[in-house]
């Protein structure tokens, strides 16, 4: 807010230099209080540099917390997670055994699985299922410590280990062999469909697979350098060696050429896994089930972890389950078409800037009487008199225009916005938005009084340089056809 505050002040101020003259230390200032600001999180930094690509207004609120678009077509998000997302659902989504009931509950196929209140309990448990069996926490995420293909009571007791050093609970589930898919629910309709696939390394026929590991982790390095992301290096850990045994082979073992060597059992990207676009080969019967499990959760926007033989087959013939809902699940492509479902659009409403105004109250009282008459309303005003929205007076004569702009942006009832700049407001405190669509002349004598700055007048510098950054000026020689223009709409 503040570099753009300052590029404003630059922009109306060319030529004073008393006024450009306190940027550079305010300029350091922004500098670092941006360094500590920067956008946190993989998904708020894709879907900010979408919404640049697509012209919408955003702005930083605080953490992770960002609004995109201005006025009713806003929106907020945390991350991936919306406004409009249930905390119920959000919370419990964070709780793997929670969100199982849940699921249950609505009919729905999940994973046979209980909490073990102990390693001891965790083998008993995984007997009763049956190996192999699947051990993660009951309330981490990111695939952190998830065992998965345990077929033996030494690799149950190891993960159970291993998990309680991190976490009170484990969960215990019933193995299920499938591929694994994630698809990305919003409103009810599916905007994004991929399947994941585990860590591996593919043979050459030459090198051994800690060679190939190697030139794998050297590979997901170069990626999330130039793109971003959290998939990290694929480690020769417990899992990757207990997965090299299940296929009979070991760090020193050299695949032959075009052989995959899967090294995790989990398909999380974080730990290295890899996505293939599934969106145009699901079965409308899987893509159901996704969004019933999200609408279960009452959740905005899902992913919804889907175990399927395969995802161009109905799973009420081949059999499938969910295996988790996330609430805020990592959306690594696909940000333009969510952030045009949230928003219709580029997220801006009209926004007029009215020059040569003493006070706002008599437009404000204009806009009042075509309210009352069947006017739609959301009108807001900001003026040296007040900030108002239709007939409520949000705050008295502000300090700062800039703030005051700020502030009727992110109301949700805001339609339209009138600013009526005093003095040399725009001068010393600038303006939050990149552009607006008229600027309007109000030329009358009785209007630009000596208490309205010079720079204001029509040809001042203020003036000249507002131009610019609308889409058409509009004159008017009195105040009453200012208030006629406004009365029809802003039409001529």
């Amino acid at each position: 807010m503040e570099l753009l505050r300052l590029c404003t002040i630059l922009s109306l101020n060319q030529e004073d230099r008393q006024e450009t003259a306190q940027i550079p230390a305010r300029l350091f200032k922004c500098k670092k209080d941006m360094q500590e600001s920067l956008p946190q999180g993989v998904n708020s930094l894709r879907l900010l540099a979408a919404a640049q690509a697509m012209n919408i207004p955003t702005k930083r609120i605080t953490g992770r917390l960002h609004r995109y678009g201005w006025g009713f077509t806003s929106i907020l998000m945390d991350s991936s997670v919306t406004q409009f997302d249930s905390a119920i659902g959000c919370n419990a989504s964070k709780d793997k055994l929670f969100t199982k009931n849940i699921l249950r509950d609505a009919g729905l196929p999940v994973v046979e699985g209980e909490v073990a209140r102990s390693v001891d309990h965790a083998w008993q448990l995984a007997s009763q299922f049956g190996l192999p069996v699947v051990l993660k926490p009951r309330n981490a995420d990111g695939g952190l410590e998830v065992h998965v293909r345990l077929s033996s009571e030494e690799e149950v007791r190891e993960a159970a280990n291993a998990i309680f050093a991190r976490s009170h609970q484990v969960l215990v589930e019933r193995y299920y062999s499938s591929r694994d898919y994630r698809v990305h629910v919003h409103q009810g309709s599916i905007f994004r469909v991929v399947e994941r696939r585990p860590g591996f390394v593919r043979g050459d026929g030459k090198s051994t697979i800690l060679e190939l590991l190697s030139l794998k982790n050297l590979e997901i390095a170069k990626v999330v350098g130039s793109q971003g992301g959290q998939r990290m290096p694929i480690e020769l850990d417990l899992e990757a060696k207990r997965m090299l045994a299940y296929q009979g082979l070991t760090p020193a073992s050299i695949p032959t050429d075009g052989d995959t060597v899967y090294l995790r059992g989990a398909a999380n990207i974080s730990r290295g896994g890899e996505i293939v676009p599934a969106l145009d080969s699901a079965h409308p019967d899987n893509l159901r089930l996704a969004i019933r499990a999200a609408e279960a959760l009452h959740l905005d926007l899902a992913g919804v972890d889907l175990l399927l033989p395969d995802i161009s087959e109905s799973w009420l013939q081949t059999g499938g389950i969910i295996c988790e809902v996330n609430a805020q699940p990592q959306i690594a492509t696909g940000h333009d078409v969510l952030l045009n479902k949230l928003l219709g659009g580029d997220g801006r409403i009209p926004i007029d800037v009215v020059l040569g105004l003493e006070s706002v109250l008599p437009l404000k009282d204009s806009l009042d009487r075509r309210r009352r008459q069947g006017d739609s309303g959301g009108i807001g005003l900001v003026g040296q008199d007040g900030v108002f929205l239709d007939d409520e007076c949000l705050s008295g004569p502000p300090e700062d225009q800039f703030l005051a702009t700020s502030m009727l942006l992110g109301c949700q009832h805001l339609r339209h916005l009138i600013l009526a700049p005093w003095h040399d407001s725009l001068a010393v405190d600038g303006l939050p938005i990149d552009r607006f669509d008229k600027l309007i002349v109000c030329t009358s004598a009785d209007n630009l009084c000596n208490g309205q700055s010079q720079s204001l007048q029509p040809e001042g510098k203020l003036w000249s340089t507002l131009k610019q950054m609308c889409h058409s000026c509009h004159r008017t020689d009195t105040l009453e056809a200012l208030l006629e223009y406004f009365a029809n709409g802003g039409r001529e």
